[in-house]
């Protein structure tokens, strides 16, 4: 039995799926060259968003330079870091002042490509393109890079679709993911309390 998602395809996109330059569909907000002189980790002034933040979605440190409100981002929106790793992560935290070298992508139009789909679509490839670049230096993601990208724009129905399936695996495997953690120190607990007992018998030997 087919599934919705191959019904979906095979009634809406009989001739397969077109494809878009990112640059047609998405806007992309370049980082503010921040004033490191300004920055605190006493929560003075703004959250700052830098590359390090965005693989964990929290930052702690802030600055107290003034900068343009077109630099802030908010909880949901979908960054990348453009140095070393190229990491994809949509951001979870407040909101914040968007640092050199993390740009913000987003969808011009939502009627045309959902945000989520998106978010699940982009990754693959700046990881592709990350893997192509020179490994023996640092790595940059460049403004080029970005506009070479094509994306697959299939009707909404189908990204809803795609988008309600990846969601829900990434919900099972954080879920997946905090129970192996949880069986994990339950297993220490007990290894480390065997570990505690007295084990030697009365003869001096050793037993387990």
């Amino acid at each position: 039995m087919s599934s919705k998602l191959d019904q979906l395809l095979a009634r809406l996109c009989p001739d397969g799926v077109e494809f878009m330059p990112l640059l047609e569909v998405a806007d992309v907000l370049y980082g503010f060259p921040c004033d490191a002189s300004l920055f605190n980790a006493d929560g003075k002034g703004m959250p700052l968003v830098r590359i390090r933040d965005v693989p964990v979605g929290r930052t702690s440190t802030y600055t107290t330079e003034a900068v343009s409100e077109e630099y802030f981002i908010s909880s949901g929106d979908l960054l990348v870091g453009m140095d070393g790793n190229f990491h994809v992560a949509v951001w979870k935290s407040r909101s914040g002042v968007l640092c050199q070298r993390v740009c913000r992508i987003s969808s011009k139009n939502q009627k045309l490509l959902l945000n989520g789909f998106l978010a699940h679509i982009l990754g693959p490839i700046i990881k592709k393109i990350e893997d192509g670049k020179n490994s023996g230096t640092v790595k940059h993601l460049l403004a080029r890079d970005l506009a070479s990208i094509r994306l697959p724009v299939p009707p909404l129905e189908v990204q809803n679709e795609i988008v309600r399936i990846l969601d829900k695996f990434t919900e099972l495997t954080a879920e997946l993911t905090a129970e192996l953690t949880a069986r994990r120190k339950q297993y220490e607990y007990y290894r480390d309390l065997l570990l505690s007992f007295d084990n030697r018998d009365d003869r001096g030997g050793i037993i387990f």
